[in-house]
């Protein structure tokens, strides 16, 4: 179902990070309040790592994705177990005052 042009405007234009995750944690700052937040392991082989802390870290398997509240966050760490992963974060926001 397609998003009405309001609900798109609440949104606003999403943030992209793209990258490459390797064995050590890349910190990834949000430039706005995520109301949600999508993060993709692009490997087909290699397990991605995330954390909202720092310390306690969850896992992507390859290949797949996760959709996330968003709301709280304002800094991420994603890294992997060994070798490397591409992923793509996308992150949601909500204008304040919008409707």
């Amino acid at each position: 179902m397609a998003k009405s042009v309001t609900e798109l405007q609440a949104r606003g234009i999403p943030e992209i990070h793209n990258g490459t995750a390797t064995t050590t944690a890349a910190t990834i700052t949000f430039t706005r309040k995520p109301k949600s937040i999508t993060i993709v392991n692009q490997s087909t082989t290699v397990q991605l790592q995330y954390s909202f802390d720092g310390s306690t870290y969850a896992v992507l398997l390859p290949g797949s994705a996760i959709g996330l509240a968003g709301e709280g966050y304002g800094t991420m760490y994603i890294k992997t177990e060994s070798k490397t992963a591409g992923y793509s974060i996308t992150v949601e926001t909500k204008i304040e005052g919008a409707v």
